[in-house]
């Protein structure tokens, strides 16, 4: 009875040891600030509503990822897209 428990111990901790496995994601020390006012595009906007209202981006993005996730780099912020809608408008740092 006590040689079995022990092999199902033994067993346990192979199991787990193959199986207990993860990623480290670095994350930036500050979390993002998301812009929520008229001062950059917001949620739901399409591609062609921010370019006609803020311009055309310094640089683009994308796409990357399932779905499509594209960025557009604009002086001090970045805005976010999920195919052609905005998701969000982030301050970039000034580095």
């Amino acid at each position: 009875m006590i040689a079995q428990a022990i092999r199902y111990c033994i067993a346990f901790s192979l199991v787990v040891s193959f199986t207990a496995q993860a990623d480290v994601i670095k994350m930036p020390s500050e979390s993002p600030q998301v812009i929520t006012s008229n001062s950059a595009p917001v949620r739901g906007m399409t591609k062609s509503q921010v370019e006609s209202n803020f311009g055309s981006p310094m640089s683009i993005s994308g796409p990357t990822g399932q779905p499509a996730i594209y960025r557009w780099d604009y002086p001090g912020y970045s805005v976010f897209f999920e195919h052609n809608y905005v998701l969000h408008s982030v301050v970039t740092s000034s580095n």
